[in-house]
């Protein structure tokens, strides 16, 4: 019996021993997880101490306290929700698709068919209802969303679709007018549309800021069409040229980049709000979602994906405090750092920074637009003034502009042409390259260009 347990004695002492190793390596890593968790979790409250020294929201609800809800009689989204819901049905319409795609082929300088006026008139006729209800929200000058912005990335948003459609009705308002020598109606179409920027210059939200941006594009279209077409007066010039100086807001990214920091810390206990494919497991195995976010979690929490994240974003967000100009080669360089250190480990870094690192660039495409447009207006009531567009931009300063627009791509001043059929304002565009305001060819290179053709 002795002889057999001394047999038996080094295999078990073996196993023992295995045990043991398992135990300590499985312990070890627990430590080690225990301990990166540990400082990452103390950077990530030093990180958060600093923002709340400057006084910015970090969570979903600090946005919420820092932008209340609005008193009901300022509140835009009931007017302009069902002016977009009575649009719901034809915007999806493929003919109405066709029909814009038509107006937007039209070039700028020339007179729409007849059979194309007419249907405009017809659509305008068709949704006057909607179009009455733009024009009354327009009048309150406190318009603004209720967001909801305790609610994070499942805050409800306006229906940006709709909003899209609501701009284009009136913009279609605009080219009808001019071309029936309209200037007041057409001037009250442009300002109706500017005013739906006023709703959401300060909302904290990155995806309403590039609705934004792209209503603000639209308006300057519409100028670019009509401004040959129709006889303004001096009075009407001035608030289009004020109402669009007034979209030309450089706090408004910065704010969005502040609440897209505080909405991305959500996604580090709830990974399914941007990385969908979490909620997909569930179709293979119920209840693996709930696994999956739990592993992702507990990833992101190892390789220190939040404190990156926030750092990163507070980078980013003092990079939009410089002038664009500036701004751009920073965050172009930032997102090349990000995506050289991309991880085979999900991240939520990952995941929004490379998209956030080009808004900068949109930004400046849309502002080089705007302020092409409002040095136009101001050329428009020189013109009514004197006879004639200056032969300099300098000749506007300061009875028609304060000071001449920056180009936000070089903070220069824009550039200023002029020859026998009008003028031109122009920015060097993303290439930094000056090209004496040639266009883009099918949008390649090329400068921004807003030209203005006056034929005999």
């Amino acid at each position: 019996m002795t002889e057999r347990k001394r047999r038996d004695y080094p295999w078990r002492r073996n196993r023992r021993r295995l045990l043991l190793i398992v135990f300590c390596f499985f312990g070890v890593v627990a430590l080690a997880l225990t301990v990166l968790n540990w400082r990452g979790e103390s950077a990530l409250q030093k990180q958060i101490a600093a923002i709340r020294a400057k006084g910015e929201p970090i969570t979903p609800d600090d946005l919420e306290k820092k932008y209340p809800a609005p008193p009901k009689e300022e509140n835009a989204a009931e007017t302009y929700g069902k002016a977009g819901e009575s649009l719901k049905t034809v915007l999806s319409d493929q003919k109405y698709r066709a029909q814009m795609s038509k107006i937007s082929d039209t070039p700028p300088r020339t007179h729409f068919a007849e059979e194309l006026h007419q249907w405009m008139e017809s659509h305008l006729a068709d949704h006057a209802e909607a179009l009455r209800m733009l024009h009354e929200a327009a009048k309150n000058p406190a318009s603004r969303y209720n967001l909801e912005l305790g609610k994070g990335f499942n805050a409800p948003i306006p229906n940006l679709l709709q909003l899209r459609g609501s701009a284009q009705l009136l913009q279609l308002e605009a080219y009808v007018a001019a071309e029936d020598g309209d200037s007041a109606r057409a001037a009250e179409a442009i300002l109706a549309a500017l005013a739906m920027d006023r709703t959401m210059r300060a909302a904290p939200i990155l995806i309403m800021q590039m609705m934004r941006q792209a209503l603000r594009s639209m308006a300057c279209s519409t100028v670019r069409r009509v401004l040959p077409m129709v006889a303004f007066s001096e009075e009407q010039l001035s608030q289009l040229q004020r109402a669009m100086a007034e979209t030309d807001d450089p706090k408004a990214l910065t704010n969005a980049f502040i609440g897209e920091r505080a909405m991305g810390l959500i996604a580090f206990d709830h990974p399914q709000q941007i990385l969908p494919q979490i909620q997909q497991a569930d179709q293979w195995l119920p209840g693996a979602s709930s696994l999956a976010a739990g592993l992702v979690r507990l990833s992101m929490a190892a390789n220190g994906d939040r404190e990156r994240y926030l750092r990163f974003m507070s980078e980013m967000i003092e990079a939009s405090r410089h002038p664009t100009h500036e701004a751009m080669p920073i965050m172009e360089n930032m997102g090349r750092v990000v995506s050289s250190q991309r991880s085979f480990l999900p991240s939520v870094t990952d995941v929004i920074l490379p998209n956030l690192s080009r808004c900068e660039n949109q930004l400046a495409r849309c502002d080089a637009d705007l302020r092409c447009a409002t040095a136009a207006l101001a050329v428009e009531r020189y013109r009514l003034a004197n006879g004639a567009p200056p032969d300099n931009a300098t000749d506007l300063v300061p009875a028609f502009l304060s000071t001449l627009p920056l180009d936000p791509f070089d903070g220069q001043p824009l550039r200023y042409l002029t020859d026998e059929q009008g003028y031109a304002f122009y920015s060097v565009g993303e290439n930094r390259k000056d090209e004496n305001g040639k266009e883009p060819v099918q949008g390649r290179g090329g400068d921004v260009v807003f030209r203005v053709t006056r034929t005999p």
